[in-house]
């Protein structure tokens, strides 16, 4: 869990949010869903999608980054 001072600094460095815009877009691709906006975090499926999905239900340990992912783009947008 991050502290409010952690995730002030957090928000106040430009390097940072473009790791973890980076990092969720990769993320994103692996599970066959593309971002189609920045400003909105809009998603659509991506072409791969079925194959991605096919793999994530037969992986279940997938679920457990997935709320990770949740979680972290709740606190830091």
């Amino acid at each position: 869990t991050l502290t409010k001072a952690e995730i002030k600094c957090f928000l106040e460095n430009r390097t940072a949010k473009e790791n973890l815009l980076k990092s969720y877009k990769l993320m994103l691709d692996f599970y066959g869903i593309e971002l189609c906006n920045e400003e909105t975090g809009e998603v659509k499926r991506a072409s791969n999608w079925r194959d991605r999905f096919n793999n994530l239900n037969s992986h279940t340990h997938n679920n457990l980054r997935i709320t990770r992912i949740l979680k972290c783009q709740g606190t830091l947008g």
